[in-house]
């Protein structure tokens, strides 16, 4: 999912967060750190909400498919 289909809204977010970070006075790579941590926890919750099936599988199921 986050090489697929989200691939470039992930890059967004995460750029958009990181700049966020940085501008509120963050050394670069904590912000870096942050905005993917963020990022990540973002598309976790988009990707359960735009695929439901896939919850029904466990956790391994779902972090497979997070990361095709």
């Amino acid at each position: 999912y986050l090489q697929t289909e989200a691939k470039e809204a992930f890059g967004r977010v995460m750029d958009r967060l990181f700049q966020d970070f940085r501008s509120a006075g963050q050394p670069e790579p904590d912000a870096r750190e942050n905005a993917a941590h963020f990022a990540k926890t973002h598309f976790i919750h988009r990707f359960r909400t735009e695929h439901p099936e896939w919850n029904e599988g466990g956790p391994g199921q779902f972090f497979d498919a997070l990361h095709e």
